[in-house]
């Protein structure tokens, strides 16, 4: 009968101990300051939606030219009942002609700080934001989206953003990238004034509609109806199930009676808000065979909790391949073995709780419509005891996975 390692049972679980306690850490600071980075650090992709948002603004603001005038800042017929057209509708004719001057002198600089080589970081929000004004002392006014010029950083409300249609998108990202344009003053905030507008803010709201209808005009988001569907890694809930191929390559005291492979199924749910996320599973798994004519049958049923992190190996550009991402973590679970062995002459069962650490790995690859594909190993240990029978097991297992997964 093989000896327990305590020392490696008591490492897996201070490993696991110290994950939550990160991942617990992570969540209340994005709670107290509610952003995390997802450019630069591996913890996110260049999200697929930003990434399109970003290349309707540049491919707009790019092409816009003194025979724009027909359309810029206004909204035909067509476009009358979208939402963002009530900002252009209300634009005197002179607002309408500072808008369309404004665009054609700094749409080069608007493209550029879209495109592929700017400067611009781009951060998510996972809970809402607020700014305040001078003039409020108290309560701010609730945004999408926070823009902080010297950093050339730009705050998004994930989930406000994943919600919003195409072109909201594309007028609220171009609001704040306007933000970080020089003008003859200098950077412009929302509370200054800027004739012949209001004010600061209502005189961006007033670009950022009309990049959103030119692009409306032109049709441009019809480029990228290919990515329309393509699941997204952003939606921080999923649901899987999975198929289990367990090896049992260590022999164990009943390793005679063992077949070298078992097979199961399980389900499970993930909270992945950010880099960090919780994996929680209900498996069942068992064989079925004989040894010396008698009839053999194991079965468990495992309960797991995990800590995962989650890094984007594909670092592509509007590629459905973007949304591709791998999770690595630790493991621990409890929950019963059954064992039964029975022949013309022997009628036996017990059952026993077990305990399992381990470490895995698994690739989610996209689909359509929020489906994804899964792949993964896990190299665990099981620990129990058939009190009745005898027979103690300390077992290493590597299990492969392969299944699916739903986003929401």
């Amino acid at each position: 009968m093989k000896k327990i390692n305590k020392n490696k049972i008591f490492s897996w679980t201070l490993l696991l101990a110290g994950g939550l306690n990160l991942f617990c850490s992570e969540a209340l600071i994005a709670k107290a300051v509610p952003s995390s980075t997802f450019v630069g650090n591996g913890g996110d992709a260049q999200d697929l939606d930003l990434g399109v948002t970003l290349a309707v603004i540049s491919n707009v603001s790019q092409s816009l030219d003194a025979g724009s005038k027909d359309t810029l800042c206004k909204c035909s017929d067509e476009w009358q009942e979208n939402d963002i057209c009530r900002v252009l509708r209300q634009l005197s004719s002179q607002e309408v002609k500072a808008c369309q001057q404004i665009l054609l002198t700094y749409g080069q600089q608007l493209s550029e700080l879209a495109g592929r080589k700017s400067p611009v970081v781009y951060d998510w929000s996972y809970s809402d934001m607020s700014v305040r004004s001078q003039a409020q002392s108290q309560r701010g006014r609730p945004v999408d989206a926070v823009t902080q010029p010297q950093k050339k950083r730009i705050i998004i409300n994930r989930s406000r953003f994943q919600a919003m249609p195409p072109s909201y998108r594309v007028a609220l990202i171009t609001h704040e990238l306007f933000h970080l344009i020089p003008f003859e003053k200098g950077l412009l905030t929302d509370e200054e004034s800027a004739p012949p507008f209001a004010s600061g803010r209502a005189m961006l709201n007033a670009l950022g509609a009309a990049i959103a209808m030119e692009a409306n005009e032109r049709q441009v988001f019809k480029d990228f109806n290919e990515l329309r569907d393509v699941s997204r890694a952003g939606k921080v809930h999923r649901l899987y199930l999975e198929g289990r191929n367990i090896r049992h390559p260590e022999k164990s005291a009943n390793s005679l009676l063992k077949s070298p492979n078992s097979g199961g199924t399980a389900l499970g749910y993930i909270y992945q808000p950010g880099s960090l996320g919780l994996n929680i599973s209900v498996e069942t798994t068992g064989y079925s065979g004989s040894a010396f004519g008698i009839g053999i049958t194991e079965k468990q049923a495992i309960y797991q909790l995990g800590v995962q992190y989650r890094f984007f190996p594909w670092n592509g550009y509007l590629s459905r391949w973007n949304e591709l991402y791998v999770t690595t973590g630790l493991n621990a679970g409890f929950g019963t073995s059954y064992y039964k062995a029975s022949s013309r002459y022997v009628d036996k069962s017990d059952k026993a709780s077990l305990l399992s650490v381990g470490g895995a790995a698994k690739i989610f690859i996209p689909l359509n419509r929020d489906l994804w594909i899964t792949v993964g190993s896990e190299f665990r240990q099981l620990r129990y005891e058939y009190k009745t029978l005898r027979i103690k097991t300390i077992e290493n297992q590597v299990v492969n996975t392969i299944g699916g997964a739903y986003g929401f």
